[in-house]
């Protein structure tokens, strides 16, 4: 609440001046205090120790205020600092931090507790590597923190520059003021402002040393989460630079400690007491986190449940293309379980490892659920095999502080890991087929796994404990994680398959006329993923994947030079994929326009074939520029030699480029169209394509010439399509001297307009050409809409004019 500042009011004055001031005061308040948080937002973004410090005032620079705005000076002075006893009140920017101070202390107390318990018991280096990356995430938290009371500072700084002039003006003017002529009520006004002043100041520095133990206090705890993550970070480069060394006695010999169970289960009690706190800790501090993945969770849900009313009912004949639909939306719940907590990784991304063993039980049901419908009854023994052994593997997260405890498991593990594979080897080869699609992948992955097992077994038992456990949990989460994946993408496989027949998107044409191939298309991409993450994975959990990435970075950055002209294969690389991707993008920009947007307008003809091609051009001319700046070129450079370049090379390449400009010229003005019947000298046939250098037409015996662009431009060219789509047909008829013409003309007529070939609008027509003794000849005219079948028409109309003048006695002789 904002200290409310009282200001002295002369006795002898009205009335209504008071009210006057009593206004012009409010008004000044919300005016000064716009201006504060004005000030305030736009410098509290830099940091601190970014934020040079303001320049010192000095008193030449300020100046009394005359005793006649004394009254008005007093309440812009009040109303400004009322603004910052509000702002300093409020402390909006370091209570969270103050609220959640002592509960992330708690955590980090128990977190290092739990540290120092697994350091001790040898952890594997998946367990280092995690513990690692949970204080990594804690450590986030401060660095947000620190950039918030930096900001904090920076406002306070502000302040007390703001402060430190008003006071400075202020003193001044009481100086000024301290003479007999000065009017009491005056002076003491001016006093009144100068106390309000210093008392603001006091505030200021109240706050100012607050903060400064707040900042102490979060950098003592910051200090705390580097020191744990140097101690881990130690302890794991130490671990990996000895991962081929025995590092423990062999089991035999470590289980002579069994006698000391008490102690052990001692320790395990306090082990778990001490994660309980820490997860009682998280959960305090960060609330909002799980009430967010309650509203995920629910809106999947709903969306899931949603999506299962507008399928058919239990028991109906499944719709083609809708399997995998059906089978997911089955079971909604299980469904919406397992995307929620795929999304939690990026949710608890500081969670305890307690935490995460419990979302890991939470998972089994669901996943068995769903997985259970996707695979063959054959398969699942190895299914349940991999559940019981996801299992064990929270147990032993839990019991990690008891070396003893969790390498007993670890070693009971593989051997039964290792006998479960060598009978679902056996199991596989006698059901066959009947596994499934994915019975030869899964016989392959359990030989390996099987060999894996049968390794880990032994290099952990030997005091290989390092190496073993690092192959051991490397099989099991990668099989896991398979697992999970699976299941993954036949739910997102489901929801493509729901939204290519039931969404709002099957109603587009281009997915009604292609949802078999996008349907395909899509699974093919997130099989893709799904194995690009997998290895990704497997590979980092094998500890190969930073050296590779490190040595596959070390070929891509080699620099091959020549003269000064250097490049690497990294941006060879990155050159294809871009050229590559922008062919992508054309391609699929043109098949939505042609699929999708050209049937929804009446276009002219030969114009969607222009706009394609020229969007094809303008892509690939974007593509190519980005490509070239893939490669570490400066642009402006670039520019220079091309235009050298270009002009070098000019006078060699004019026809190629007169034919690429005829091309361009084509596809503007549009002369000629694809499908267009045309004759250019002695050829002539049906346009197929019009290239950037020539264009294609196809004959009538099925040949394809191909004509340059420029003569397109530069010679005569017959189009024999006309814009209307018609053609005319012209059949030259001559008959018997002494026959009526007005009856030939009557007959000629109803011959074409009983084909149906035949347009109607404009009716054929027939002509008396010319009269000789020997004959009367006539033309017959008409068009037709069948311009790519012209000489078969003209063949049929010729044929069909030749039987009715025969039955009519009309022939020539």
């Amino acid at each position: 609440m904002a200290l409310e500042i009282p200001r002295p009011v002369s006795a002898d004055s009205p009335d209504c001046l008071r009210d006057t001031r009593a206004h012009t005061m409010k008004r000044n308040w919300s005016f000064g205090f716009l201006i504060l948080l004005a000030m305030a937002g736009a410098n509290g973004i830099s940091r601190a120790q970014d934020t040079p410090p303001p320049p010192a005032l000095s008193t030449s620079t300020v100046t009394a205020i005359p005793l006649e705005d004394v009254p008005m000076q007093a309440d812009s002075a009040y109303s400004s600092l009322n603004a910052v006893e509000a702002d300093l009140a409020s402390d909006r920017a370091t209570g969270p931090i103050k609220k959640d101070l002592p509960l992330i202390s708690r955590e980090i107390n128990s977190r290092s507790e739990e540290t120092s318990r697994l350091l001790a018991a040898s952890p594997s280096l998946a367990r280092l590597a995690r513990l690692e990356n949970g204080w990594h995430a804690m450590e986030k938290n401060f660095d947000q923190w620190q950039r918030d009371i930096a900001r904090r500072t920076g406002q306070l700084e502000k302040y007390g520059t703001m402060l430190s002039q008003l006071d400075q003006t202020w003193e001044l003017t009481l100086a000024a003021a301290r003479n007999p002529t000065t009017p009491a009520p005056v002076l003491q006004s001016i006093q009144a402002v100068v106390e309000a002043i210093q008392q603001t100041v006091k505030n200021l520095e109240t706050k100012r040393r607050e903060l400064l133990v707040l900042e102490g206090s979060v950098t003592r705890e910051d200090a705390r989460v580097d020191r744990e993550i140097e101690r881990v970070s130690r302890e794991y480069k130490e671990a990996l630079d000895h991962i081929f060394w025995r590092d423990s006695p062999p089991i035999w010999k470590v289980a002579a400690q069994t006698s000391k169970t008490p102690a052990t289960a001692r320790e395990g009690q306090h082990s778990l007491a001490t994660q309980i706190t820490g997860l009682h800790a998280y959960a305090e501090r960060q609330a909002h986190k799980f009430f967010i993945h309650a509203v995920i969770l629910l809106v999947l849900f709903l969306c899931f449940y949603w999506m299962r009313r507008r399928l058919p009912s239990p028991g109906a004949a499944v719709p083609e293309g809708l399997p995998s639909a059906v089978t997911i939306l089955e079971v909604p719940f299980a469904a919406a379980v397992i995307l929620s907590l795929l999304a939690s990784l990026a949710i608890y991304r500081e969670a305890p490892r307690l935490l995460w063993a419990i979302w890991g039980a939470a998972a089994l049901v669901p996943t068995v659920v769903i997985v259970r419908r996707l695979i063959a009854p054959a398969v699942y023994p190895i299914l349940y095999v991999l559940v019981g052994f996801y299992a064990l593997d929270q147990v032993r997260e839990v019991v990690a502080v008891l070396p003893l405890v969790s390498r007993i498991l670890f070693v009971g593990q593989m051997a039964a890991g290792a006998l479960a594979m060598a009978w679902f080897v056996r199991h596989l080869r006698k059901v066959g087929t009947s596994a499934g699609p994915l019975s030869g992948l899964l016989l392959i992955a359990s030989r390996v796994a099987l060999i894996l097992f049968v390794a880990a077994f032994f290099t952990d038992f030997f005091g290989l404990v390092n190496l073993g456990t690092l192959i051991g949990h490397a099989v099991l989460q990668s099989a896991d994680l398979g697992v999970i994946f699976y299941a993954l993408v036949q739910i997102l496989e489901g929801l493509w398959e729901f939204s290519l027949h039931v969404g709002p998107i099957s109603r587009l044409k281009f997915i009604q006329n292609h949802r078999d191939v996008l349907r395909q298309r899509m699974l093919e991409i997130l099989k893709l993923a799904a194995w690009c993450f997998w290895g990704l994975y497997t590979l980092a959990l094998l500890k190969l994947r930073d050296p590779l990435m490190a040595y596959s970075e070390e070929i891509l950055n080699y620099n091959l030079a020549l003269g000064s002209f250097s490049i690497t294969p990294g941006h060879i690389v990155s050159f294809g994929m871009t050229i590559w991707l922008a062919l992508l993008v054309s391609r699929f920009l043109r098949f939505i326009l042609e699929e999708d947007i050209y049937p929804r307008f009446h276009v002219r003809a030969g114009l969607p074939y222009a706009i394609s091609t020229l969007l094809h051009y303008v892509v690939l001319t974007i593509g190519f520029f980005l490509a070239v700046a893939a490669l570490g070129f400066d642009m402006t450079k670039f520019t220079i030699l091309a235009g050298a370049f270009g002009v070098g090379v000019g006078f060699g390449t004019q026809n190629i480029i007169n034919n690429f400009v005829s091309g361009l010229i084509v596809l503007f003005e549009r002369p000629i169209k694809v499908g267009d019947v045309i004759q250019v000298a002695d050829a002539s046939g049906i346009v197929e394509r019009i290239g950037i250098r020539a264009t294609t037409i196809r004959t009538t015996n099925g040949s394809e010439i191909v004509i340059p662009n420029g003569s397109l431009i530069s010679n005569n060219v017959t189009n024999w399509t006309s814009l209307s789509g018609q053609r005319e047909i012209s059949l030259p008829v001559s008959v018997a001297s002494g026959a009526d013409p007005k009856q030939v003309m009557d007959l000629l007529k109803s011959v074409a307009a009983g084909d149906p070939r035949i347009a109607k609008d404009p009716a054929p027509q027939v002509y008396f050409i010319k009269y000789s003794p020997a004959s009367l000849d006539f033309e017959l005219r008409a068009w037709t809409e069948h311009v790519h079948h012209v000489v078969q028409l003209q063949s049929d109309l010729a044929l069909s004019v030749n039987t009715a003048l025969m039955k009519a006695n009309l022939a020539l002789k």
